[in-house]
């Protein structure tokens, strides 16, 4: 089924299927926006940036028979359907129940059928989720963690709080934007009305200025009825616009005009209106690296907030973590701890997908556990690599090596490890070469 025009469903390919470009066109006449990645290194870049409704991975049979999936990649999987096109048989801690498995044998149509569904499904979670954005009643949302990142952030929440401003939340896929906003939201004098989550990346941009600011009855063709945008449900409260790096032109001309004089107007009308509305923004890069208008990055600049991944926050996640599985202790009906193997598995993971990452994480290890433990095999974390981590630590060892003149001791010295280390850091790079 193909998406409605509205929408923005995005597809990402990683590795070589079978009948690639006429996978990728089959998909295309189905609605979908699709982006291929040679690999799961090459994916992560446009995985950590980009909000993607189905990941289709192609395995060989090398990968299939490794203890887990290819590293980084379940750092993608915060809003996701995973489906993973196999030749040959799964390993069984691929946990066959999480993902849709395909094999690569299959018709071109089996396989791009199975994308479509995933990606059909994703696509109404987010709906889903957009409505409940907009039941939810007010709530105070917990900010966890006592490291030094979270009291900096806790001080910053109080101190925007008690201002009326503009808000920009920086941070990585997955480190809580939205739960800072509501932080904010909730502490703030606008904490009766409405706060209103608007995903950017969700919409083409055709859709983001009907949905942001409305649309006036007979202004287009199927415009058979007047339709009230974010901006307005939000009368007296807080709009939070999600990924505002996705905003096309229409929508950013008109934010530009609610910053500078606080007014807005539905698509379609001739008339202007007061908003009592206060914006915040979230993005995963600096905005000065995004297409937007300047006068929007200079609007949100003076209340900025940044944001540390999970991995600069490891005093953290115990917590964390255990307030995840008390959260999802009654959909589960029973409450379970971590065994102290977890726990050390959980600080020493590197969570390219931050906290979403580690609640993914956690809600299949819940399912996989058997008894009122959560153990290191239930994590499903054990022999996972983050493949960015270590290609960025091999170019840092050559760089520093050819620094050197190709003097291994000296390089050593200079990384601050012993020869015996470096040969190992070498000798596993030279490996997979």
């Amino acid at each position: 089924m193909a998406a409605a025009p509205s929408e923005k469903t995005r597809v990402l390919l990683v590795g070589t299927f079978a009948h690639q470009r006429t996978l990728e066109q089959s998909l295309a006449r189905r609605g979908y926006e699709v982006v291929s990645a040679g690999d799961a290194a090459a994916a992560l870049p446009s995985a950590a940036t980009e909000q993607f409704d189905a990941i289709a991975v192609a395995l060989g049979p090398e990968t299939s028979s490794i203890p887990a999936l290819p590293a980084g990649l379940m750092g993608m999987l915060s809003e996701a359907e995973l489906v993973l096109v196999t030749e040959g048989t799964p390993h069984a801690s691929l946990d066959r129940a999480a993902f849709l498995s395909v094999d690569h044998l299959a018709s071109l149509a089996i396989i791009t059928g199975a994308v479509a569904r995933a990606a059909e499904s994703a696509r109404r979670k987010r709906e889903v989720a957009s409505l409940r954005d907009l039941l939810a009643a007010p709530e105070q949302p917990l900010l966890v963690g006592t490291s030094a990142a979270m009291k900096e952030t806790a001080a910053l929440v109080e101190r925007f709080a008690a201002q009326d401003g503009p808000v920009l939340i920086l941070g990585e896929r997955g480190t809580e934007k939205e739960t800072v906003a509501r932080a904010i939201h909730a502490r703030s004098a606008r904490s009766k009305a409405p706060f209103v989550v608007f995903r950017a990346a969700a919409l083409t941009p055709e859709s983001q200025a009907i949905a942001l600011f409305g649309q006036e009855k007979g202004s287009a063709r199927g415009a058979a009825r007047e339709r009230r945008g974010r901006m307005e449900l939000a009368e007296g409260g807080t709009v939070l616009v999600d990924e505002i790096a996705s905003l096309g032109p229409e929508p950013q001309a008109a934010l530009v005009a609610f910053l500078k004089h606080g007014m807005i107007r539905r698509v379609g009308s001739t008339r202007s209106r007061v908003a009592d509305v206060r914006i915040m923004a979230g993005a995963s890069m600096p905005l000065a690296q995004s297409p937007l208008d300047r006068a929007i990055v200079d609007g949100l600049g003076p209340m900025t907030l940044s944001l540390a991944p999970l991995r600069e926050r490891k005093p953290d996640i115990e917590a964390l973590a255990k307030g995840v599985l008390k959260r999802l202790a009654p959909a589960n009906g029973a409450t379970r701890t971590l065994s102290p193997g977890a726990l050390a598995t959980l600080e020493a993971y590197n969570w390219p997908g931050n906290v979403r990452e580690l609640e993914i994480v956690l809600e299949r290890a819940l399912m996989a556990a058997r008894g009122p433990e959560i153990g290191d095999d239930d994590l499903g974390l054990i022999g996972r690599q983050d493949l960015a981590l270590a290609a960025a630590q091999e170019r840092h060892v050559r760089q520093v090596l050819e620094a050197a003149g190709g003097n291994k001791s000296r390089a050593a010295e200079m990384l601050g490890i012993t020869r015996r280390q470096l040969y190992h850091l070498l000798g596993r790079s030279e490996a997979k070469a």
